[in-house]
């Protein structure tokens, strides 16, 4: 059978209209849509910081860390959310790039924030301890001279507290933008 191909000319000013304004969008480049997916990805990590994780992240630690908050006034509060902008959440963000976008923090604490560790995982370090007065049980208290001690890193178990992860609902929300992109339908 021989091969009966056909050419069709398109004539529709909105289709044409349509193509014209793609081709312009993809020698632009995809930086917009990359800002568009950091910023998608960026919010919804701010937001697994509001409701502390998606799944629920474990809670703090009742004989440690909530007091040692409650002294310095820091609790109750978000578990994550320690140090407002100077924290984990203030130093969210993200770079976008012609064909990609990457979504970090520069905090060096955040990978066993995100990751969990287990006590003494990063081993033994010297510690500072400065002259203090302590208070015995027997409500005494007694002077404690300046000196150096082995601390181990962490001093107890972190549980993972997941905030980089892609919900699925990223996904469907970073798809629907690059359909909008690839079609035209851009904002």
């Amino acid at each position: 059978m021989a091969d009966q191909s056909e050419t069709r000319i398109i004539d529709d000013a909105e289709v044409l209209r349509k193509l014209q304004e793609l081709h312009e969008k993809l020698s632009g480049g995809f930086r917009p849509l990359m800002n568009d997916i950091g910023e998608t990805l960026l919010e919804s990590i701010q937001y697994k910081f509001e409701i502390e994780g998606r799944p629920k992240w474990e809670e703090l630690s009742d004989k440690s860390t909530i007091p040692q908050r409650m002294r310095t006034n820091r609790w109750p509060g978000n578990i994550l959310n320690r140090e407002g902008a100077a924290g984990l959440l203030g130093s969210l963000n993200y770079k976008a790039e012609d064909k990609s976008v990457a979504v970090g923090t520069n905090k060096i604490y955040a990978t066993t924030m995100h990751y969990g560790a287990t006590k003494g995982q990063f081993g033994t370090h010297p510690a500072n301890v400065p002259a203090h007065t302590r208070t015995l049980a027997s409500g005494r208290t007694t002077r404690v001279r300046a000196h150096t001690r082995r601390m181990t890193v962490p001093w107890g178990n972190i549980p993972p507290r997941p905030f980089l992860d892609i919900q699925d609902e990223d996904v469907d929300v970073v798809k629907e933008s690059i359909l909008s992109f690839m079609t035209g339908d851009w904002e």
